[in-house]
């Protein structure tokens, strides 16, 4: 397969930027909304820094996939895991978005006049999760609660519980009870290193393949996490991965690939929402 030239590639890639800025006022009257802090590590991509993406760096190739079921592991195996201390792949993350959620436990959360700031970012292997063939455990997403720009804390976030005093939350996807059916728990890592499950629900796919061209079903090229709803306005999603499609990841600058993706819609209340195989998932209740 061949690609267009980098000076081309990087023409066509700031006019999908422009047309994902303009369809985002038509789709849902929302934007997304940038807050605060965006973590440890260099511009909006987590732990990982922009010259390891590109060089593909590191011991071993990134996955998400637990070394072995969470059931199994010992207390302090997935941190040290999830950060990389064990000579075993682990996470790469990539395309972290910020912006505001309902919260609680403060006066003004009930009525949306107070909002906390959350960031989420995606496990760089996230889009290939298949529901259908799922036997091990994998992390798709993590996210926390931010720290304000003046010091201060921010509220607990309402849906899923996040706390400013916690660091970071992992979401991890198991296999059901049923074909085709997931599962995701949230874990929390404390100071001694010691996971606990502080969430759980269904991780199911937006997608219904019995639909002619549903929009859901549409597969980004690249992993990428929000907070969505499976009813939001997909003309946004749908352009992003169609004028991406040609694109080299390794030859598309960084920078400007997560600026594609700051375009997307982000639901103050809406549920955790990654990209997979199917297209986008979302975590949602029991």
């Amino acid at each position: 397969m061949s690609f267009p030239s980098s000076a081309v590639q990087l023409r066509s890639l700031r006019l999908a930027r422009a047309t994902v800025f303009v369809l985002l006022g038509m789709a849902c009257g929302r934007s997304s909304s940038s807050a605060g802090d965006s973590g440890a590590g260099s511009r909006r991509t987590g732990d990982t820094t922009v010259a390891q993406i590109k060089s593909d760096t590191g011991p071993m190739k990134p996955s998400g996939v637990l070394p072995r079921q969470l059931a199994n592991m010992e207390v302090e195996e997935f941190s040290d895991w999830v950060t990389g201390k064990l000579p075993k792949p682990y996470p790469q993350w990539v395309n972290e978005k910020t912006g505001k959620r309902r919260c609680k436990g403060k006066n003004g959360c009930e009525t949306n006049k107070e909002l906390t700031d959350v960031a989420i970012v995606a496990s760089d292997d996230a889009n290939s999760l298949d529901l259908d063939a799922i036997t091990k455990d994998q992390v798709v997403a993590r996210m926390r609660v931010l720290t304000r720009a003046d010091g201060s804390k921010n509220p607990d976030e309402e849906m899923y519980g996040l706390s400013p005093d916690s660091g970071w939350y992992y979401l991890v996807v198991q296999r059901g009870a049923n074909p085709g059916v997931a599962q995701w728990v949230l874990l929390t890592i404390g100071k001694n290193r010691h996971h606990a499950k502080v969430g759980e629900g269904i991780f199911r796919r937006c997608c219904d393949a019995t639909k002619p061209n549903d929009p859901h079903c549409k597969r980004s090229k690249w992993a990428y996490a929000s907070f969505e709803t499976c009813d939001m306005d997909h003309r946004v999603y749908i352009k992003m991965v169609s004028d991406s499609a040609h694109l080299s990841p390794t030859a598309v600058p960084i920078e400007d690939r997560v600026d594609l993706f700051e375009a997307f819609p982000w639901n103050p209340t809406g549920q955790a929402w990654v990209t997979c195989s199917h297209g986008c998932c979302i975590a949602g209740p029991k």
